[in-house]
């Protein structure tokens, strides 16, 4: 194989270990994992747009362009999936914080503050506690 094959080999794993390395169970638990990856994105993408693929010259220059182009998108991609992350995890903590004030005040025989959904008000509609 020639050098340009090796490099070409390099970008096509780059762009593998990104595809699978987000997707892992747990990579959320993992920030170093996020960032080597975002690293090796923008870093790909720089080599790209500074030195390009050997072969890839004149008129198939666009190739350095759009596989850096790829790269970045694929970072911004990452970076959404770790934003919806830590709003996943924030909107979760309200909702378990919800749920054991609920249960507080249902263990202390209060009725919850505002309404749950479902819940009858009258307590002689002959429902049993």
């Amino acid at each position: 194989m020639t050098p340009g094959d090796w490099i070409l080999f390099a970008v096509v794993s780059v762009l593998a270990t990104n595809h699978v390395l987000i997707r892992l169970p747990g990579w959320q638990q993992r920030a170093w994992l996020f960032w080597l990856v975002q690293l090796l994105n923008m870093s790909a993408a720089g080599v790209l747009l500074l030195e390009g693929l050997p072969g890839f010259s004149g008129n198939l220059s666009v190739v350095n362009y759009v596989l850096a182009l790829l790269f970045v998108v694929r970072a911004v991609q990452n970076n959404n999936r770790w934003g919806r992350r830590g709003q996943d995890g924030r909107q979760s903590d309200e909702a378990d914080e919800r749920k054991a004030a609920i249960l507080a005040a249902l263990r202390r025989g209060e009725a919850p503050d505002g309404d749950i959904p479902g819940a009858q008000s009258d307590p002689s509609s002959g429902a049993d506690a």
